[in-house]
C-alpha cells in the first residue's frame, strides 16, 4: 500500500508540474478588409524564451514570404488554432513539463489569413506578452492586440519588412520576377500553339 501511495503521489506531481495558460485575442475579433474572419486564419503561439524583442519574430523575411519565426529564436514553438466563433480566438497552450513556461518568459502571437486569391496575409501582435502567475500560482491567461485596419503588400527583395502591430502584410515579388513570370507563361503558350 506504501509503495503504491508513492507511485500515485510521483504520478500527480508530474501531472501538477506541467503548466499552461490561455493565450488569443480576448474578446476583439478578427477582421480583414472590414468583414469578420471565421474561417481561412491560423494563429500561431511563438515562445521567445526570456527576449522582449519583438522584432525576432516579426522582421525575418525570405524571398516572397513573411516567416513567423526567426531561427536564432532558442525556443521556437508555434501552435495552431482555428478562428473561434465570431472570429475570436482563444487556446490553452501547456508545455508538457518542457519548461517553456515560467515566470518571466515571454511569448509572441501572430495570425495568418489566406483570401479568396489564394494570397498569405500575416498579422503580428503589438507586442510579447511575459508569463505571470496569480496568487494561487496559476498562469495568467495572455491576451494579444492587433492592428487590423490596414493591408500593406511588401516587396522582401527591396528589404521592406512587416513589423509588430502594423496590420496585415503579403510578401509580393519583385516586379522583374513577376514580369519573367508572364515572359515565361507567354513562351508556353506560343510553344504549344506551333
Amino acid at each position: 500500500m506504501k509503495k503504491l501511495l508513492i507511485l500515485l503521489t510521483v504520478a500527480f506531481a508530474g501531472i501538477v508540474n506541467a503548466a499552461s495558460f490561455q493565450w488569443g485575442t480576448g474578446t476583439t475579433a478578427i477582421t480583414f478588409g472590414g468583414s469578420t474572419l471565421t474561417s481561412g486564419t491560423t494563429a500561431y503561439l511563438v515562445s521567445l524564451g526570456t527576449s522582449t524583442d519583438a522584432t525576432l519574430w516579426t522582421l525575418d523575411t525570405t524571398e516572397g514570404t513573411i516567416s513567423g519565426a526567426s531561427t536564432t529564436i532558442p525556443t521556437s514553438t508555434p501552435k495552431t488554432t482555428p478562428v473561434a466563433i465570431a472570429g475570436r480566438i482563444t487556446q490553452t497552450y501547456s508545455d508538457n513539463n518542457s519548461g517553456d513556461i515560467a515566470v518571466g518568459k515571454t511569448f509572441g502571437m501572430y495570425i495568418t489569413y489566406v483570401d479568396s486569391s489564394n494570397v498569405t496575409w500575416y498579422n503580428f501582435a503589438s507586442a510579447v506578452a511575459t508569463a505571470a502567475t496569480d496568487a494561487a500560482g496559476r498562469y495568467n491567461a495572455m491576451t494579444y492586440t492587433f492592428n487590423f485596419d490596414k493591408q500593406t503588400e511588401i516587396n522582401v527583395k527591396s528589404g521592406e519588412k512587416p513589423t509588430a502591430g502594423g496590420g496585415w502584410y503579403a510578401a509580393v515579388p519583385e516586379p522583374s520576377v513577376a514580369l519573367m513570370g508572364l515572359l515565361g507563361i507567354g513562351m508556353l503558350i506560343r510553344r504549344r500553339k506551333a
